[in-house]
Formats: C-alpha cells, sequence, structure tokens
C-alpha cells in the first residue's frame, strides 16, 4: 500500500503536466520592441484568449484585458500547446479542429526597472515622462497623415484566407513619428504586418498652444482579400 501510495505521489507532476494544454512558453524580447513600453515602470497582467491551431500553435490573439506590447504579441506568438484531439504519438484526429485558450500574462512596462543601485534621474517631468495628456479621434489623427506604407498581405494569410481589422492605440511622438504601438486581438500574421506597416508612417506634428505635443490615438488596418 505504501509503495502504491509513494508510486501515486511520485507520478502526480506527470499528470498534472500531461493535463496541462500549455507546452512552452517564450520570454518577451522587450529589447527589440524596447520603445514600445510605457515610461513608467509597473509589472502588470494582462488576461489573454487565444485561439489554437490543430497544430497547437497559436493562431489569433482573440481578445485581452488590456493592449499588449508588441514584445508580448510576438512572444505568445511563439507558444506552443497541445494539439487538438491527438492520439498517441500520432497526428490531430481532425486536421481544422480549433479551441481557446485564456491565460494570465506578465507585463514590463519600463526599458529599465529601477532599483536603489540605479535609482531614476533627477530630471523634470515632461510630457514624455508620463502618459500623453492629449488623446486624438482617429478622423483627426488620418488628417495629419503625410506618410502611409501599405501592409505586405503575408501569403501564408492568403492561403488561409485571413481577413480583418487590426487596431492598434498608438503614441506619436512631437515630431510626428509613429512611437509606442500596443495591441488587443486579430490573427498574429496580421498583427504582426500590420505593426511593420504602420511604423513606417509619418504625421505631422500636433500643436497645442503653439508646442508640439505627443498624442495618443486609434489606428486601423483593414486586411480585405477582395
Amino acid at each position: 500500500m505504501r509503495t502504491l501510495l509513494a508510486l501515486t505521489v511520485a507520478f502526480l507532476p506527470l499528470l498534472q503536466a500531461q493535463d496541462s494544454r500549455m507546452l512552452k512558453s517564450v520570454e518577451p524580447r522587450y529589447d527589440t520592441y524596447s520603445e514600445d513600453l510605457a515610461t513608467d515602470f509597473d509589472v502588470a497582467s494582462a488576461s489573454v484568449t487565444l485561439t489554437i491551431g490543430s497544430d497547437g500553435k497559436p493562431f489569433a490573439l482573440d481578445n485581452s484585458s488590456l493592449p499588449l506590447p508588441m514584445a508580448v504579441v510576438m512572444a505568445l506568438k511563439d507558444y506552443e500547446f497541445r494539439p487538438q484531439g491527438v492520439v498517441p504519438h500520432g497526428r490531430p484526429i481532425n486536421e481544422g479542429d480549433t479551441y481557446q485558450v485564456t491565460l494570465t500574462v506578465p507585463i514590463r512596462q519600463r526599458k529599465e526597472l529601477r532599483t536603489p543601485q540605479n535609482p531614476a534621474p533627477a530630471t523634470a517631468t515632461s510630457v514624455s515622462d508620463t502618459q500623453p495628456a492629449i488623446r486624438l479621434p482617429l478622423g483627426v489623427v488620418q488628417g495629419l497623415r503625410v506618410k502611409s506604407v501599405a501592409p505586405t498581405y503575408p501569403e501564408a494569410a492568403k492561403h488561409a484566407r485571413l481577413q480583418g481589422r487590426i487596431t492598434f492605440e498608438a503614441v506619436l511622438t512631437k515630431q510626428g513619428d509613429v512611437g509606442r504601438l500596443t495591441a488587443s486581438n486579430g490573427p498574429f500574421l496580421l498583427i504582426e504586418a500590420a505593426y511593420d506597416a504602420v511604423k513606417q508612417w509619418q504625421y505631422k506634428p500636433y500643436i497645442l498652444k503653439h508646442e508640439p505635443v505627443e498624442v495618443l490615438t486609434d489606428i486601423a488596418i483593414n486586411f480585405n482579400l477582395n
């Protein structure tokens, strides 16, 4: 009896691991997407729902409780999960099957973590050190745009007949560049293609009281095969 109990306890971690659908998580590459971090450090988390394909690969970000930095979005794209309906050592029973999972993911929101050994420099607070004070509607921002680059429709997305609307929350700098971009939903292939295009857009600076200011707005990209 003791031997059986010991064996049961020993196999519990294995059983729990087999019951978990997630096989692999990936650390966000904040070094690659450093400009998409907020200026103030905060350890936050978001609840995200993903659609998982029959091969166990994330297919789309269905919903997020917070707009996600692109480093987190691209990390989620590379997660791995158990395929749906697999037979032991075999292929998925139904190749077209998908399922949803909901995860809580941490978000790092500053380029550097301030510690007692690495305090924040004593400088005057500016708009860049806080959340932008001005939010502009999409229609106003479109009137300021002086350069746009159309996204390249990914071949894999065409093959899968993926369509949709990708919306980013964006910070436009005082110089009219596209700064921080965060996303909340959409197929990962389309989010990445939209991000690469929008990062090249340019705007006229928004002038408030004779001074250019940073603004917060939404930017939308439509992918339509027709």
